[in-house]
């Protein structure tokens, strides 16, 4: 073989007889063929064991297109880990962002960071998916939400380099200044009523959310309770630690009834043998149930 790479088991290292007892550090496999690519957010080969969450996100899109209401998510740890990462939260909201787009909604996902206020990286995201929504021929939901969106956005884009390819006149006070719960739901209100005019909805995707602040926290809580209320056609999902439901209803404790709480639990033994004999099985490759045991007992 060449072009050699290694896969860390997890766990433990095996002793190796043929080393004379020296511990490995894996096994050998092609580069070009290795079917694992395991990594932060990257979308396993083989998404097994998540159906129920990808059911409830489909059938919440579903509703909200039907006007009918949908709670927005809320993915969290498993308690009891420490808040270990690489549980699949991240992974499930690429597959929510992606099956959003499907069904041709104005759909973002950003990270929650300390150091970034939840304004200015919401008006990073939300700008080019802003100018998707731009038509020659402009309704008057769609003026006054690029109207909105464009005072909202005045504080990160100083320069005035954003185009949204459509001359409007910023409506001063209505995106920018009457504080962040307020100039959050003025915004999301319009972008959601304006995607509606095209038979669209807004979802938005927010990943490490346990790093928002508790007014970020507070403003989204009120931005989907008006949401429900007003059914707009929108739908948020927030992925972070197992920290997430208790800072959020810190935030607002009414915040249990305005999301579906799920808890990313680790993949029973069916999706977990699934999870690895599939990508390899489609190399024609067969498992030794030996290996696959330990590895399904090591993780």
């Amino acid at each position: 073989m060449t072009e050699l790479e290694r896969i860390h088991p997890w766990g433990r290292q095996v002793p190796d007889p043929a080393r004379g007892g020296l511990l490995t550090f894996g096994i050998r496999v092609q580069l070009r063929k290795n079917p694992y690519s395991p990594g932060a957010g990257l979308r396993p080969v083989a998404l097994v064991g998540r159906d129920v969450e990808l059911q409830g996100w489909c059938v919440a899109l579903q509703r909200l297109e039907n006007a009918r209401s949908a709670k927005s998510f809320v993915l969290h740890g498993l308690h009891g880990l420490h808040g270990l990462r690489g549980r699949g939260r991240t992974v499930l909201l690429g597959e929510f962002h992606r099956m959003a787009e499907q069904r041709d909604w104005m759909t973002v996902t950003i990270e929650a960071n300390i150091r970034s206020p939840l304004t200015d990286t919401l008006a990073r995201a939300l700008y080019l998916a802003v100018r998707e929504l731009v038509r020659p021929s402009a309704g008057e939901k769609l003026t006054k939400a690029l109207a909105t969106f464009k005072d909202f956005s005045v504080k990160v884009d100083l320069a005035g380099a954003w185009s949204i390819g459509f001359d409007v006149v910023s409506e001063q006070g209505r995106g920018h200044c009457a504080g962040l719960e307020a100039d959050l739901s003025r915004l999301i209100g319009d972008l959601a009523e304006a995607a509606q005019e095209q038979g669209r909805g807004l979802a938005i995707l927010i990943d490490e959310a346990q790093d928002l602040t508790s007014d970020g926290l507070k403003s989204l809580c009120a931005i989907c309770h008006q949401g429900v209320q007003l059914r707009w056609p929108f739908l948020m999902a927030l992925a972070g630690l197992p920290s997430l439901p208790r800072v959020l209803s810190k935030a607002n404790d009414s915040a249990g009834h305005l999301f579906t709480l799920t808890e990313i639990t680790p993949l029973h033994d069916g999706a977990a043998r699934q999870a690895l004999t599939g990508p390899a099985g489609k190399e024609g490759v067969p498992w030794d149930e030996e290996a696959l045991r330990y590895v399904m007992t090591e993780s």
